[in-house]
């Protein structure tokens, strides 16, 4: 069954809660006024996967966008129905998108897209899309031209051996041998920086699943190792500031 009222002015955005940090300072319009969405009389968005939204962000979005929310988790789902009880929304995925072929203007996948570059996945959002339409994918990174940052990465880059991740780019030459999209566009812009005292600042590395998943022992191995790189950095413990960017790569259908 498709999602009702999908028309060619539809645009999905799969995403995950990190997309947040985005749209504090961005929405759907930033990406219109960075020529990446042209403006319709009307664009439906789809939100999906882990998708949190303040209900203030949505207001200022609402007057020119209607939303479509699809979320692989009944959990996720719940929550974000909580949190945005005026927005249309139902179990879906990137692999099996409920919605008619030729019957989408845009597919956005911020902070996500790693996670199901598949042939499978592109395939479905080929289908949906509009000839011409466009598969925009977004994400935050930390600024790695920062030493006492780039030391930290190095350490977490010996946890990720194996795990999908942005930041090794495998998605890209997914998208790049798939005959049916073309890359058109790639923008970085600056991010939402992450700050908050040291303490909120371990708690967010702890909270990576590589380093979530590991035994007690390891896990305050690597903390500790994070905790000292801070230390040395003589930074305010107060106010520790993770600088962003934000990536941005657009491709359309071929």
């Amino acid at each position: 069954m498709g999602i009702k009222g999908a028309n060619f002015n539809t645009t999905l955005v799969f995403s995950t809660r990190k997309w947040k940090r985005f749209t504090k300072r961005r929405n759907p319009d930033s990406l219109r006024e960075m020529n990446m969405i042209r403006p319709g009389p009307r664009i439906p968005t789809l939100l999906s996967k882990r998708f949190y939204l303040r209900s203030r962000k949505l207001r200022n979005t609402a007057k020119n966008c209607r939303y479509l929310a699809t979320e692989p988790s009944e959990g996720f789902l719940a929550k974000l129905k909580e949190n945005c009880p005026n927005i249309e929304s139902q179990i879906g995925s990137a692999e099996q998108i409920s919605l008619p072929d030729n019957s989408v203007k845009n597919v956005v996948c911020a902070q996500c897209f790693h996670w199901f570059a598949t042939d499978v996945s592109l395939k479905e959002i080929h289908r949906v899309l509009i000839p011409g339409g466009k598969l925009i994918m977004i994400w935050n990174h930390k600024d790695w031209s920062v030493p006492w940052v780039e030391k930290i990465e190095d350490i977490l880059n010996e946890y990720y051996k194996g795990v999908p991740r942005a930041l090794n780019y495998d998605w890209k030459t997914v998208v790049e041998n798939f005959k049916g999209f073309a890359f058109n566009d790639h923008k970085i812009l600056p991010g939402v920086h992450f700050q908050g005292p040291s303490d909120a600042i371990i708690a967010h590395y702890s909270s990576l699943s590589v380093i979530a998943s590991l035994d007690p022992t390891s896990k305050a191995a690597v903390l500790d190792k994070i905790r000292s790189i801070i230390q040395e950095a003589d930074l305010a413990f107060d106010n520790i500031n993770i600088p962003m960017k934000s990536e941005m790569y657009c491709c359309h259908k071929e």
